[in-house]
């Protein structure tokens, strides 16, 4: 549990990579830390081959479009991720990066159909307000038979 203790990109990157080697960690949280866009697609490749981690916090990271991106196309594929929490890390600024937010939430709803081992998924503060991209999320959910948990709450 490393919440909340100021890490940076530079320290994020170098923590994702040691995850790459590790076997024996199965619960991570980096929550609430400034990791960015660059510690979040670093993430993205340790969860490419990291085959012990079932848990990772990766809320309030200052994450952006791309490794949001690159983060639930890992996803969708992950067979050991039981409990994702990617909150608190969508862009509310302009028209053009809600165009985007909903490009993510596209690419969330694809990984929410293709993962057959994700249990719990906090999604809390996650921007949806577009409703064709909410029906995108729905028809997702309706084939995500392992999902126990879904927080959508603002």
């Amino acid at each position: 549990m490393l919440k909340s203790n100021e890490i940076a990109s530079d320290g994020a990157i170098a923590l994702a990579k040691a995850l790459q080697l590790n076997n024996s960690i199965v619960e991570f949280d980096i929550s609430d830390n400034s990791i960015g866009d660059r510690g979040g697609m670093e993430f993205a490749r340790m969860l490419q081959v990291n085959r012990s981690l079932q848990s990772l916090g990766i809320s309030g990271c200052s994450l952006k479009i791309n490794s949001l991106i690159a983060l639930w196309t890992v996803i969708r594929n992950n067979e050991y991720i039981t409990h994702f929490d990617i909150s608190n890390n969508m862009p509310h600024t302009s028209t053009l990066t809600q165009s985007l937010s909903n490009d993510v939430m596209i690419h969330l709803s694809r990984a929410i159909t293709g993962n057959a081992t994700l249990k719990h998924l906090n999604l809390s503060k996650s921007g949806i307000t577009d409703w064709s991209t909410c029906d995108l999320l729905c028809h997702a959910l309706q084939t995500c038979s392992e999902l126990e948990i879904l927080d959508l709450s603002t």
